[in-house]
């Protein structure tokens, strides 16, 4: 959609108390941004300054400056804002603060691509003013598996998230209501506190504000701070109380307030309570034992010398980056590479600097670099029992490389990646994360494979059949974080030249096209396809059917089983209908190009190509095997067959073909499921969240 065909579409309300020299600024910094649907209300909260003189050099009919005779706080004078704006999303800027040229364009846009569950787009934002240096602020960053996050808001998670930074649909305030104007401090985060319950919330890791501190900055007073606190902790109280950590943490942070302000026999009396929710916290020991030597000792020890608080790191004007090493044992382009890529667009590279290993200049390395990603040609020879020097020689070259750029953490994206990174992480003490794309037997593989597997620190696994096959090969379940596959719906959102497509295949206009993707490898069942395909043919017999990918020989293997593939269209006689197209850059086009997509696999994980499909709207029918019954549900997102019961498939196609309505029906409950559960940006914060684990253990 358009995102300027209505107007106003967002609605950006400025209140205004003081140091009216920069309102000038914080405006035109709005009226810069590259979306230019929106009106500007400020709302002048009874300022001392010549705000009137300013509304005077804004003749522009998207800007309504509003006075109010008195003074009753920013919540107030958002509120007033709020009840006369007319846009259906709200959005907030401080007469101190600037926006970068892209903020309302890079939010909005998510919006568009988001469903009407997420109630909140925030950004990273740059810390300014006050006589420090510019530092980057990284928002919280909270994506639990359920998707809200009230629980993790109480917990303070969502604390220091600016309301700069934030774009809020105007049903969020319908639902929860307007500001708590009796809180002086923390009014925004009790504000996203309470759409927290009911709404997802999506975070653009970028700077996109400038949050400016001034010597009066409300946020430096501490009385108003320890008041605010209070009246949450009131508010909020039934949903704490049953919660002992969360209890503690709540009444300690008063009780260290009122002490810091001098108030020690009320400071004591909380932090009691702490200790009595939680008596064996060393923290709270100590903030009561030292209360008790009055309030000069106290400053000294606990406020002026920072013990048993959290020291605050100023960060620099730009953030310290972790390299992340990706090591692949393949270039051919399969599932687990191209989601590589989509991992990689999304990895915050403010946080994250990404180094992958491949072995060969192939296809994928040429992707990489197409996307800006810093690669390095290592080469991965084969496990060998009879020679395993070819292993070794791998193991070393990787070593060379972890040595040179002292990753944070390892990173095997294919499991076969794993044999070389496990032996390399271990020599050189670094952390190992392993990816398992798979469903493997373990009876069919040596104890060197399952300990190459089982001496990663975490093991991510695609699904939880995946999970349940590294659970039978004894992996550690403390160890195993399951993180589904997602879709980008940028790239789903690509023009594709449909009618092109079609006549590449000798279509016609009404002719009906079935595709199954993959690597031609034996695991993906095509000939199970292939069969299907010849049985569909004696009932409908104008269908066209198309096999997408590249095949991936075994090293040391002459066997192929694309020629077999071949040999057995040629057999079945069906090759005016059945063609192998080889790689292809634009499998997403043909996806969208197609009437039905099928994938016949032997196992599967979590095949990102189903998801990429019922993204589209595109009917499937897949083998019941491994993951995919997570992904399709029978006859509600999909179809599901009995694996290598090619009559099965046959009958499901034939069904499917023949009645459009239930395709289209089929096609829009599975692109519903996607939006809800399977957003790659979604799936990439999880995967970052594995990796703040080993930051925080190395800041230690």
């Amino acid at each position: 959609m358009n995102l300027n065909n209505k107007f106003p579409q967002i609605s950006i309300i400025i209140p205004t108390y003081n140091r009216m020299d920069l309102l000038p600024r914080a405006i035109d910094s709005v009226l810069i941004q590259g979306f230019d649907n929106f009106e500007i209300i400020v709302v002048d909260d009874a300022s001392t300054d010549k705000t009137h003189d300013i509304a005077q050099n804004y003749k522009n009919e998207n800007i309504t400056f509003m006075f109010l005779e008195k003074h009753g706080g920013a919540a107030r004078a958002r509120n007033v804002g709020i009840k006369v704006a007319k846009g259906e999303f709200i959005a907030f800027q401080d007469s101190d603060d600037q926006w970068l040229p892209d903020k309302l364009e890079k939010q909005m846009a998510v919006f568009e691509k988001s469903s009407a569950d997420v109630g909140v787009v925030y950004c990273d934002m740059w810390k300014v003013g006050n006589g420090i240096a510019d530092e980057y602020v990284s928002m919280p960053r909270i994506t639990p598996e359920n998707g809200i996050i009230y629980q993790q808001a109480l917990a303070g998670k969502l604390m220091g998230l600016g309301l700069v930074s934030v774009i809020i649909r105007r049903e969020c305030f319908n639902k929860v209501g307007l500001f708590d104007e009796k809180l002086q401090r923390h009014m925004d985060l009790e504000l996203l506190m309470r759409i927290s319950k009911y709404y997802l919330f999506a975070h653009i890791p970028e700077p996109l504000v400038k949050y400016c501190l001034t010597k009066n900055s409300i946020s430096l007073n501490l009385n108003s701070l320890l008041e605010s606190e209070k009246l949450i902790f009131k508010k909020y109280y039934n949903d704490i109380a049953g919660q002992k950590g969360l209890l503690g943490k709540y009444l300690y942070n008063i009780g260290t307030l009122s002490c810091q302000l001098g108030q020690m026999r009320e400071g004591r009396k909380y932090i009691l309570r702490a200790l009595k929710a939680v008596p064996t916290n060393l923290k709270f020991i100590a903030a009561f034992v030292f209360s008790l030597f009055g309030k000069k000792i106290y400053r000294n020890l606990i406020v002026k010398k920072n013990l048993f608080f959290k020291k605050t790191v100023k960060e620099k004007n730009i953030p310290v980056k972790s390299t992340i090493l990706f090591v692949v044992h393949t270039t051919v382009i399969g599932g687990a590479e191209l989601y590589l890529l989509k991992v990689l667009k999304h990895l915050n590279k403010n946080k994250f600097s990404p180094v992958v290993i491949v072995p060969d200049d192939g296809c994928l390395n040429q992707r990489l670099k197409q996307i800006g990603v810093q690669t390095q040609i290592v080469a991965l020879g084969p496990f060998q029992r009879k020679n395993p020097f070819p292993h070794i020689r791998s193991i070393i070259n990787l070593f060379r490389q972890i040595v040179r750029y002292k990753p944070l953490i390892v990173h095997s994206f294919t499991r076969p990646a794993q044999y070389y990174c496990a032996w390399a992480a271990k020599l050189t003490r670094t952390a190992n994360i392993c990816h398992f794309h798979d469903i493997i037997n373990w009876d069919d593989y040596t104890k060197f494979s399952k300990w190459s597997v089982s001496s990663a620190d975490i093991v991510i696994a695609v699904s939880l059949a995946a999970k349940e096959c590294l659970l039978k090969g004894n992996i550690q379940e403390e160890k195993i974080v399951v993180i589904n596959n997602g879709i980008d719906p940028e790239e789903i959102s690509q023009p594709a030249d449909i009618k092109k497509i079609r006549m590449d295949f000798n279509l016609k206009e009404k002719g009906l096209l079935v595709a199954a993707v993959g690597r031609i490898v034996p695991e993906k069942g095509f000939d199970v396809f292939i069969r299907a395909a010849a049985e569909v043919l004696k009932n409908i017999p104008d269908v066209k059917f198309i096999i997408v990918g590249e095949e991936q020989a075994r090293l040391g293997s002459s066997y192929s089983y694309l020629n077999n593939l071949k040999l057995l269209v040629k057999e079945l006689d069906i090759e005016s209908n059945l063609s192998f197209t080889g790689f292809r850059e634009d499998v997403l086009s043909i996806i969208k190009s197609v009437d039905l997509l099928v994938l016949s696999s032997i196992m599967d994980a979590c095949p990102t190509v189903i998801l990429e499909a019922m993204a589209l709207a595109k009917p499937v029918v897949a083998s019941r095997v491994g993951g995919i019954p997570e992904m399709v549900e029978d006859n509600i997102t999909g179809v599901l067959f009995s694996n290598g019961n090619f009559q099965e498939l046959a009958k499901h196609i034939i069904g499917l073909l023949s009645d459009e309505e239930y395709r289209l029906r089929l096609g829009e409950s599975g692109k519903n499921k996607v939006k809800k559960s399977y957003l790659i940006k979604e799936k990439v914060c999880r995967i970052e969240e594995c990796y703040n684990k080993f930051l925080k253990n190395m800041e230690k």
